[in-house]
Parts: structure tokens; sequence; C-alpha cells
């Protein structure tokens, strides 16, 4: 510019600095006047090039000082509250009351005035309204109880803003503690106390509930039940509480042990199904209830009877029925059995031909099954048929000849009357005569296996005795010939023929020389008579004994001598030395015995008989086996002969046995069997029996208890002799080795059963009740409470729903770990994610691990301030942003001036505005307008703008 020159710049800004003033534009301002008095000013003036001009001046107040009460305010309803007035020196309310300061206990809301008086005269007047705010009036519900961990509060609210407060033994966890009816989670039993506070603008009022959180029974009745017996054990499971039983149904009473044992024992007298109900009660009011099904039948006991036979082809089964249907089958046999009705205890059986037969009677009772077998001999009836040949002379011995059909077992009744039985036993053949002419009948009835035939008989007709008598007239001496000689024949059968040993033929001999004359007659069977005569002499001497006796050995006998001729009295001589006419004889083995007879005139007759001693008894047999295993069936099969032909009777181990024998024995031993015959003969035989040995049994395992899944090694320690193994392991799986290794995938008690069999088939099962135990293993599983939380506040609560937990570890994934069952972590103020571990152990030492993430969030804010005094005071004296969770990557902050125009820009949010523009001077005091863009960590665009205000 030159010197001397005026020039009329334009101004850009004014600044004013003084008592209470303040700028309305760059140019114009204006000064609040709440006092009397001389205020000085100081007025700057920058033009458009940066030039300042200053000048001073003072403004003067008078008159009145207006009256200042201060902005309106609110009270509660009955409360009071003290008004105070400032800026003047005189004061009037329009209460009539005077004085700066005034207290009000106002029942409406109202507006009070203040009028100042100057000293001048000069009056102001100020309002200031008084609100009466309602106050709240809260209502937290009623007391209560649950069943459960989870409430809905049921606070009725009034006005204002409510807030729920809790205490008890518990966390609690509210959904959102300002909603009256919020839901609520508490994480254990107990009573709890809950506050509803109420706040309307400041006026509160607060209410208490208590609620009692007690767990809900978790009833279980257990598995239903199905047993052939009329007792059994309950399997409740017992959660909390107590439990009672009660029956629901059934056909006849359950009768309890303990009703409120969850494993008690039950017992009925009538079987049937049963419902029965477990009913858990925890004290609190919270009841469950669970049902079982119990089915009690009786276990059947069947009865097939006993061995029995029958001699014809339809027998009557004599089963004793216990419990359910029975049912009548064949096992074995011959042939094939028509059963009548095989659901019938006692119905009759019919078979297509003789044989043993073996039936079993199964009775089932709803499945409860048990079976018996009985065996039945099917007879057949034998025949008793037989001849005899027809006797021609009286006493001839005739033939009697067996032709019936029996077998081995067969025992003969013969009937002969009064027959001498010459020879012959059991079937024959026989010889027998008779003593006496006549008619005469021979029966016989046979029998085997308790079967009787029908017995046989034949009329045998013995001709009379054909008997001849001599009437003699002696000749007058000895050797005359003068003799006679007439027969007399009776008996026999006529005609008769003659024939005289000089000759003759016919009847009668005449002119008899001395001599003896003997005539024999036969009848027309051939039957044939002798006598003779003595002419002169007496006539020829005879003596008869038997030709035959059979006897016992150590038994006697008497033999009786018949003479017949010669000139008594006689005289006898037996080769014994005995002279009697009757001897008794006990001979040892069979022996001849002579007699010869003497008569007065010494004529002789002699004659023999055999005593006939029956032979020592022989005793045979075989068996079904020479070794076996224990309890086996082992059968002997003997067979006497000698003797006198039986029966026979058979005695094993001193006692009287039927054959075939059968046996089951345990042990090897010798049977001693005799047999004896009706001469008390005897024979014995000395039978062994070996009995293989039972495996041996000597298991072990190199572990008994566990957590699931556990492996056990089992092993029998038993020498190996060819063995083979069966392991039932209780689980539904089975090894078949000797030392196999098992897997138990579940839990529980677990009872062993092995079979082992030798190489000789002999089989042992031992049972070995709660061998292995496996324990449950414990389940791990939480919940963070919440999900994601962030840098603000955060706070984790992990809660722990594991089941069969005894101790926790907690691993959180910051380094930090803890053992409290359900603890509260506070992360790092960091974003980040975190994966939390939980290892939960239970009393046995079984583990789980269960792992969850959380999330730390940033957050996102934003503050802008109002206004700053760049005077460089080292207050306020510069403006920049303020946030969290910006992305300072993608942060731009613009300022502009009132025209629009950008005067300051930056890249970084920490970057401070010092109130500089462009040409590096302060700005002018004023309003500017900025601009902020940006994202947030999750990539959301934001757009800020305001306003802020350059003060000095």
């Amino acid at each position: 510019l030159l010197s001397g020159w005026t020039y009329s710049v334009p101004v850009d800004y004014v600044t004013f600095q003084g008592y209470n003033f303040q700028n309305i534009t760059d140019t114009t301002g204006y000064m609040i006047a709440d006092s009397i008095g001389t205020f000085p000013y100081t007025a700057t003036v920058y033009d458009v090039f940066g030039c300042s001009y200053t000048g001073n001046f003072n403004v003067s107040v008078g008159g009145v000082v207006p009256p200042i009460l201060g902005p309106d305010t609110s009270i509660c309803q009955g409360n009071s509250i003290t008004l105070t007035a400032h800026g003047g020196q005189f004061y009037t309310c329009n209460t009539s009351q005077s004085g700066a300061t005034l207290t009000v206990t106002p029942t409406h809301t109202t507006t009070y005035t203040v009028t100042v008086t100057a000293g001048n005269g000069c009056t102001l007047t100020d309002d200031i309204t008084v609100n009466i705010i309602a106050p709240p009036n809260s209502n937290a519900g009623p007391d209560d109880a649950v069943c459960s961990h989870q409430y809905t509060m049921q606070a009725i609210p009034t006005v204002g803003i409510g807030t729920w407060t809790a205490s008890g033994p518990g966390t609690v966890n509210f959904t959102n503690n300002h909603l009256a009816n919020t839901g609520v989670t508490v994480s254990t039993d107990g009573l709890y106390t809950f506050v509803w506070s109420e706040n309307n603008n400041g006026c509160t009022s607060t209410d208490t509930t208590l609620i009692r959180f007690t767990t809900m029974p978790v009833a279980n009745a257990g598995t239903d039940i199905n047993l052939c017996q009329l007792n059994a054990t309950l399997g409740a499971v017992a959660s909390v509480g107590n439990g009672t039983w009660t029956q629901v149904a059934g056909p006849g009473i359950i009768n309890l042990n303990d009703s409120t044992s969850a494993t008690t024992s039950v017992s009925t007298t009538t079987e049937g199904i049963y419902t029965l109900q477990w009913t858990e009660d925890n004290g609190y009011g919270c009841v469950q209830s669970d049902m079982v099904t119990v089915t009690l039948w009786n276990q059947p006991n069947a009865n097939a009877g006993v061995l029995d036979s029958i001699c014809s082809l339809s027998y009557l089964l004599q089963a004793q029925p216990s419990y359910g249907i029975g049912t009548w089958s064949q096992i074995s046999g011959p042939g094939f059995s028509q059963i009548a009705n095989n659901h019938n205890p006692t119905t009759q059986a019919t078979v297509s031909m003789h044989g043993i037969y073996q039936y079993q009677w199964l009775e089932d009772n709803h499945g409860c099954t048990s079976s018996d077998t009985v065996k039945i001999i099917y007879n057949y009836t034998p025949t008793s048929t037989f001849t005899i040949q027809n006797i021609n002379c009286f006493s001839d011995t005739t033939l009697v000849t067996f032709t019936g059909m029996v077998d081995s077992a067969v025992v003969y009744n013969w009937n002969f009357g009064q027959a001498n039985i010459i020879s012959g036993s059991q079937g024959g053949p026989y010889f027998i005569n008779y003593s006496t002419d006549g008619s005469f009948s021979v029966s016989l009835t046979v029998s085997q296996h308790g079967c009787v035939s029908n017995p046989t008989t034949i009329q045998i007709n013995n001709p009379p005795l054909l008997q001849l008598s001599l009437q003699k007239t002696d000749i007058s001496c000895f050797g005359a010939m003068d003799g006679k000689i007439f027969t007399v024949v009776t008996g026999g059968t006529p005609p008769y023929y003659y024939h005289w040993s000089n000759g003759g033929v016919a009847s009668f001999i005449t002119n008899a020389l001395q001599g003896n004359y003997t005539v024999t007659v036969t009848d027309m069977h051939g039957c044939t008579v002798k006598a003779s005569d003595f002419i002169y002499e007496p006539n020829k001497l005879f003596i008869d004994i038997p030709d035959t006796i059979f006897m016992c050995k150590d038994s006697s006998v008497s033999i009786t001598a018949s003479v017949t001729g010669g000139t008594f009295p006689y005289s006898l001589q037996w080769n014994t030395g005995q002279t009697q006419q009757t001897i008794t004889v006990s001979p040892q083995v069979s022996t001849n015995y002579y007699v010869t007879v003497t008569d007065s005139r010494h004529c002789q007759a002699s004659d023999n008989l055999l005593v006939y001693i029956y032979p020592p008894l022989q005793l045979t047999y075989f068996t079904s086996n020479d070794s076996i295993c224990p309890g086996e069936l082992f059968s002997i099969y003997p067979s006497a002969s000698g003797g006198n032909g039986g029966p026979y009777t058979y005695n094993l181990n001193q006692q009287q046995t039927p054959i075939p024998i059968h046996l089951y024995p345990n042990l090897s031993q010798d049977y001693q069997l005799m047999v004896t015959d009706g001469c008390h003969y005897t024979a014995s035989a000395n039978i062994p029996i070996y009995i293989y040995p039972n495996p041996p049994l000597n298991p072990s395992s190199d572990i008994i208890r566990g957590c699931e899944p556990l492996t056990v090694v089992f092993n029998d320690g038993s020498p190996d002799d060819g063995q083979t193994y069966i392991w039932n392991f209780g689980d539904g799986e089975a090894a078949y080795t000797q030392n196999p290794t098992h897997i138990f995938k579940e839990d529980g008690v677990y009872t062993i059963i092995l079979t082992v069999t030798t190489k000789y088939g002999c089989k042992i099962t031992n049972t070995y009740p709660n061998w292995i135990t496996v324990y449950p293993n414990p389940t791990g599983r939480f919940e963070p409470n919440p999900l994601r939380a962030n840098i603000i506040k955060p706070l984790f609560d992990f809660i722990n729903y594991s089941t069969l937990a005894d101790s926790v570890q907690w691993y959180f994934g910051d380094g930090d770990s803890s053992n409290i069952y359900q603890p509260s972590h506070m992360y790092p103020a960091i974003p980040s994610t975190y994966e939390v571990m939980m290892v939960v152990f239970s009393d046995k030492g079984c583990v789980d691990t269960v792992k969850g993430t959380v999330v730390v969030e940033d957050v996102y804010t934003f503050y802008a301030p109002s206004a700053f005094s760049p005077n460089d005071d080292g207050i306020n004296d510069g403006f920049r942003l303020f946030g969290n969770g910006i992305d300072s990557a993608t942060f731009n902050l613009q300022v502009f001036d009132r025209w629009g125009e950008v005067i300051w820009t930056s890249g970084n949010i920490e970057e401070v505005w010092n109130g500089k523009v462009k040409n590096g001077k302060v700005a002018p005091i004023g309003t500017y307008t900025w601009l902020a863009k940006f994202r947030d960590f999750n990539g959301i665009l934001h757009e800020e703008s305001g306003a802020v205000t350059i003060i000095r």
C-alpha cells in the first residue's frame, strides 16, 4: 500500500473479549447484563488479508438487574424444594413471600414468579415451574415356589424405570432386569430374595418377593420286568426328594417290602401283569410319577410221569400238570405215535409198532417253560400154544412141545395137573406121564414184561392100565404037565392079542410043564402087559424104581423101591449099603443108584436110577461203554444160564434190579452183579466203569473294574489238554478261545459264564456273578453365558450341565484355568476368539473332555466435542474425534467453514486440529461443520457429522 492513501478493506471476521460476551456471527455478538456497572470490552477486526485492528470500548449497565431462578425443575410428589433467586437485590414471590430463597411443597405442578425491585423502583420478574412427579408404587408380585431353576417374575409395573436385583444361595441371571415380567435363571436350589425397584425421574419405590427354586424330581420307575416267578426286585432310579411305590393295576395284591425304597423287593400270590407307580416328592410340592409294568408268572414244573410199560399199542399218558399250557410230543421210538390230544396231560397215545418210546411233556406259562420226559414200553402179548402127543398106553411118557410166541423175558406158568413131570423146564419140551387113567388137562399161561397171554388148555386121555392076571393051577408037582394058566385081561384098548412064552397065542394054556410061563397081552395100540406064573414054582420076582430124578445141589431126595413077584419076605440091598425099601440121598453131583431085591427063595431082581444135579449158574454180560463222563448213562446187559433154568433174579451191589440195568455214575467204580435161581445157585461178576474227569476251571482276568469301554483279558489257567471253551460275557457277546480279550462297551455289572468241554466230550459250566464292573463315563457339557461379549465387559459365566461329574478342570484359552464347578471368567479387553476346554472326572476316575468357544468382540463408540479454544493455554486447545472399533485405515475427517469450503482434513482419528486453517492462521471464532467417514471393525460404513465452535 502507498503511504497516505486511504483504502476500503473487506472485513473477514471480528472477535470480542469482555464480560459475558457471546459471538453471534463473525462480526456481531451480545453481552448478558446480569449485574449493574461499567464493563470494558476489546474488539479485534481481521480483514481478508490477515491484518488486524484493535479497539476498546465500555458498556454501562444501569436500572434493574434481572433476577435468575434457573431452569424449570421437577420433584417427587410430597417432597419440598428450596427455590433461590440471584442477580437482583430485593425479591418478592407470587406467594407474597419475600427474600432470595423460598421453600415450597406443591401438590401439583406449579409455576412460581419472583419479582426483583431496584433502588430506583425498577422491577423485573422471572418464572420457574416446579413439575410434580408421581412417585412409583412398586409391587414385586407374590411370593412363589417353582419346580425349576427358571421363573418369570410377576412384578406389576407402575411408573418410571424398574430394576430387578436378587440375592440367594446361587447366582441369578435375568433376561432383562428392567422388565417387570422378565425371565430369571438361578444356578442352584434354594430361597432367593428379589427386589423390584422403580425410579420415576428420581422418585423411587421398592418391593420384595421371595421365590423358592427346587429341582423337579425326574421319576424313573425303571424298565419293565418279566419274570418266571412271583417275586421281583424293582429298579427305580431315584433323583431328588422322597419316592413312594403304589400299585395301580393287577390281578392280585402286590406286597411291597419297603414302599419307599427305589429298589424294593415285591411279591404276590397271584400271577399276572401288574402296573406299579413310582412317585417322587422333593418336599416342596414338586411331584412326578412314572410307571413300570411287572409281569410275574408261575414257573411250571413239568412232570411227565414215570417209566411204564403196557401190553398193547395204546397207553394213557400220565403227566402231572402244574402251570400254563402243556404239550405232548414224541422224542424217540421205533414207530410213530398218534396222540389223541397233545395238550391233555392224561391223553391216549397209540403207536404203530411195539418198542420203547420216549415222550416229552412241555409246559409253557406265558413264556415260562419246563419240560420232562418219560419212557413208555409197548410190549406185545405173548401166546401160549403148545402140542401134546397122544398117550397110547397107560402111564406112557408123552411129549409136550411149546409153540407160542415169546421173547427171552418170558415166564412160563404150566399146569400139568396130575401128570408126572419126567423132564423139562421153562418152555420145554416136557416129558410127562400119568399114574391114573382118565382124561386130563394140561394148561399154559406165559407172561413177559408184565404182559400175560390167554391160557391154552389141551385135554389128554390116559387109557386104563392094561392089566393081566393069571389064574393058574399048579402042576401037582414041580415039572408036572398038568398045569393050567388062564388069563384075565382088563384095561387097555381091546381087542387083545396073546403071546405065550411057549409060543401059544390063546388066552390060556393047558398041560403046562413045570416052569415059568409068561404071557404077553397086546391091545390095539400096541400096549402090552405080561404075566408069568410058575407051575409049581412062584412067580418071577420084580423090583421097580424111577428112571431119573432132577434136583438141586445140597438138597435131599427119597427113593422108594417097589418089589413084586417072588416069595415074601424080601430083602433089599442098595449100592449105598442101605437095606431099607426107602432111602434118602444128598448127592453133590449127578449119581446112579442101584438096588437088588431077594425073596425068601433067594430069587433076585435089580433096578437103577439117575439122580441128576442141576449144573452151576453161568453169568455173562456186556456194557454200553467202559468209560463215560460224570452223570452219563451206563447200561449193563446181563445174561444167565445153567442152574435150574430159571427164572433168574439179578442183584446189583446187593440190591435186586431189573435188566437191562441203566445207571448214571459220577465216580469211577466197580459194580458187583449177582444172579440167583430157584436152587439158590449164585454167579457174580465185577463190572468196572471209568469216569472221565471233568475239565478243570481256573479262570481269572487282568482287571475286574474300570471305565467304559473296558478291555479285559480273561485267562483260564488250566493246562491245555484239548478242551474247547465258550465264554459268555453277559453283554450278548461270546468268545471261543481259552484266553480271550473282550471289550465291554457299556457300563454295568457283568456276570460271566464259562463252559469248558474236554476232548472226551465232558462238559462243565460255571457262572461267576458280578465278575466285571464297568463304570460309566461322565458326560461333559457346558454353555457359556453369553456366547459373545464385548471388550467393555468381557465377563462370561460358564453353566455346567455335566452328568456324573465329581470334579472339573477348566482351561479358558487365555492361559488361565479353574477347578470351580460353574466358574465366571473375565477375559482381557482384547477382541479375540477363545477355545474353552472342560475336563470332568467321575468319582471312579473316569474322564470326559468337551470344548467350546467364546468371542470377545470389539465395540463401536464415537464422540465429538462441540467447542474448543485454541489459545495455547493448555486447556482445550484443539479439536479431535474420539472412537473405538474404528478401522483407522478407512478414516477420513474434513472440517468446513461457513461457505462449505474444506479448511482442514485428516486421515488419522488421533490427529488434533489446532484451529488453524490453510493460511496457517487460527480460524476466527465461530461455528464450523465437520464430516467424518470410516468403517467399523465389522466393515460397516459410518458417516458422522456435526458442528464445533471455536471460542477464545
